[in-house]
C-alpha cells in the first residue's frame, strides 16, 4: 500500500462493514484494478486491515480525491472530516442508517462484497492497460443500480 493520498484521483476506503478478511481482500484487488489508493477508517487499522498511515478522518488524513468509494464505512463525524472535500462521493453499506449516505452524491445499500466483485469483474474484462476513469467509475455505480434493482441514494447532480 503505497501512493500519495493527497493527490489521488480515486481513493477507495475500507469500513468496519467490509465485516471480514476475505472482502478486504477483494478491496485491494478492485483498487489495483480502477488504480485506486487505498485507504481505511479508523475501525479498519484497529482491525489490522490498513496501515494507520492509511487511515481518513480526524486523527488520519484529509483527502480531496476526485472520487471516494466508501465500503462499509458508516460514516461517523471523525471520518468525514478527513473525507468531505471528496469532488464525487460514492457510499457502499448494507446499514440505509449510515451517516455517511447524508453526504453521498451516490449510496448503494448493498452486500459491498457483491458489488466490489461486480466493479472488479467489469473492469478487469477490459484491455489490462486501461484503468477506468473517474466518469467510467460513476457510470458503473448508476448502471449496477440499474442492472440489480439495489437501493440508491443521491445523484451525480451533487450533495
Amino acid at each position: 500500500m503505497t501512493g500519495d493520498l493527497q493527490t489521488a484521483e480515486v481513493i477507495l476506503c475500507c469500513g468496519r462493514g467490509l465485516q471480514n478478511k476475505s472482502n478486504f481482500h477483494l478491496a485491494l484487488q478492485v483498487a489495483d484494478c480502477i488504480q485506486a489508493q487505498i485507504t481505511g477508517t479508523r475501525a479498519a487499522v484497529d482491525l489490522g486491515w490498513i496501515p494507520a498511515n492509511r487511515e481518513i478522518g480526524l486523527s488520519g488524513a484529509r483527502v480531496a480525491p476526485q472520487l471516494y468509494i466508501g465500503c462499509g464505512v458508516s460514516g461517523t463525524n471523525f471520518h468525514i472530516i478527513g473525507m468531505k472535500q471528496a469532488k464525487k462521493i460514492i457510499a457502499i453499506n448494507t446499514d440505509p442508517l449510515a451517516p455517511i449516505f447524508q453526504i453521498a452524491d451516490i449510496g448503494i445499500e448493498a452486500d459491498v462484497g457483491k458489488v466490489l466483485l461486480a466493479l472488479m469483474n467489469t473492469f478487469s474484462e477490459k484491455n489490462p492497460l486501461h484503468h477506468p476513469s473517474v466518469d467510467e467509475l460513476l457510470t458503473f455505480f448508476v448502471d449496477y443500480h440499474a442492472t440489480n434493482f439495489e437501493k440508491i441514494r443521491g445523484s451525480l447532480s451533487g450533495r
